[in-house]
């Protein structure tokens, strides 16, 4: 039937495909890029995934970006087909790629870590302690993965070469000695690891590595045996990363609180002059003002008179979760649009049609941001711009501007 087909077709894609990324060195480090992005998934499904969207950099089944993300999947996307055998009857399942998804109220973008310059040199500490890197190793962040991708090899290789010397007949491998098959694995596994590391890291591989690292790959010239050199590099480099980058994620919420109960420190003693200058300035509002904001000098609201709504921008990273802002027992959607700085939140076209406006202004009830440091309300009155926690109130005292 066309189900098993469609199996049969899939199966076939994964044969050629890994011919294909064994055929040079330049195609296996392709194929490495696509897999340092998608570092969680196992290898089977980072060929598959290489294979049909290469360039993909956050995948998932329609129900969790419908039910735990609420995003869409696009009309006329196509999913990315994989082999799922975690049942007794292998099927294929279906999984579709961030940029084929659009929000809808309520929906998230996924969190990807991103590692930054400034942070390196405690992810380096981090590596150090976790792996027992020596002090030779650790003179910068590249050192310090290529000693990590060398101790994963080195603890696990007789694990990853178990069976491999069963499966060479029909390949180039069956004409190399035990030894030189070994030694070459080894060789070849670091270096992948090493680079998928380095790429997911924000670094430069090829600042260390040159093509020739990876001359070796061509003699895995089949599925049989570069499932093994493709399940060690997965196996290793996720968990690495995952804990890079739950460890890059706990210290930029620590640099994020410590930023913002700095800024609230010393905006405060500002507090009372803004008051008054608002007060003067109140009754000369320009068309489009930029109005400061105590809580968070990194988040800025722009008032728009003729237009008469508020445009929220969060700087990068902030955002996580919600953009609907609830008026009443209405729900008012924002249109979010990404930009190098954050992301800005902008209401819809005609969201305002059954809202009230009073003196002027759009009276909200709260709108409701969700951030990694925690979640505020923000409310606009006839008066004043409001900031204060909903839940959770860690950082302390109410906050106004005045536009």
């Amino acid at each position: 039937n066309k189900v098993m087909a469609r199996l049969e077709d899939i199966r076939g894609l994964a044969e050629s495909h890994a011919t294909s990324i064994s055929s040079s060195p330049r195609d296996w480090m392709n194929y490495l890029d696509t897999a340092a992005r998608l570092y969680r998934y196992p290898f089977m499904d980072q060929l598959l995934i290489h294979a049909q969207r290469p360039q993909a950099t956050a995948c998932a089944s329609l129900e969790l970006w419908n039910q735990k993300m609420f995003r869409w999947v696009n009309r006329g996307a196509k999913g990315i087909a994989l082999i799922d055998e975690t049942t007794q009857k292998t099927r294929l399942r279906y999984v579709f790629d961030v940029q084929d998804t659009h929000m809808v109220n309520g929906g998230r973008t996924p969190y990807l870590w991103k590692l930054q310059e400034e942070q390196q040199e405690e992810v380096l500490l981090h590596l150090e302690e976790v792996y027992g890197l020596e002090a030779k190793d650790t003179k910068n962040l590249s050192d310090a993965l290529m000693a990590t991708a060398r101790y994963m090899v080195e603890e696990n290789l007789e694990e990853y070469l178990d069976g491999l010397l069963y499966v060479t007949e029909g390949t180039y491998l069956e004409e190399l000695e035990e030894d030189t098959i070994r030694s070459e694995f080894r060789s070849l596994l670091t270096d992948s690891i090493y680079y998928t590391l380095a790429s997911r890291c924000g670094l430069d591989p090829l600042e260390r590595q040159e093509e020739m690292d990876f001359v070796h790959i061509t003699d895995y010239n089949s599925l049989s045996v570069l499932t093994f050199i493709g399940n060690a590099t997965s196996m290793a480099s996720e968990s690495v990363l995952v804990d890079i980058g739950r460890f890059v994620h706990r210290i930029s919420l620590e640099e994020m609180k410590k930023g913002i109960e700095n800024s609230e420190e010393r905006n405060y003693n500002n507090f009372n002059t803004l008051i008054c200058e608002s007060k003067e300035n109140n009754d000369n509002l320009t068309n489009t003002r930029q109005i400061p904001m105590l809580f968070n000098t990194e988040f800025s609201c722009v008032w728009s008179k003729e237009a008469e709504f508020l445009t929220f921008q969060l700087p990068a990273g902030l955002l996580c979760a919600k953009r609907v802002v609830r008026f009443k027992r209405c729900a008012l959607p924002f249109a979010v649009r990404m930009t190098a700085d954050g992301a800005v939140l902008t209401p819809k076209a005609g969201a305002f049609a059954c809202i009230g406006h009073q003196r002027g202004r759009v009276d909200f009830t709260a709108v409701q941001v969700l951030g990694h440091i925690g979640q505020h309300s923000i409310q606009v009155v006839p008066d004043a711009v409001e900031l204060f926690p909903v839940c959770q109130p860690r950082f302390g005292r109410l906050c106004r501007w005045f536009p």
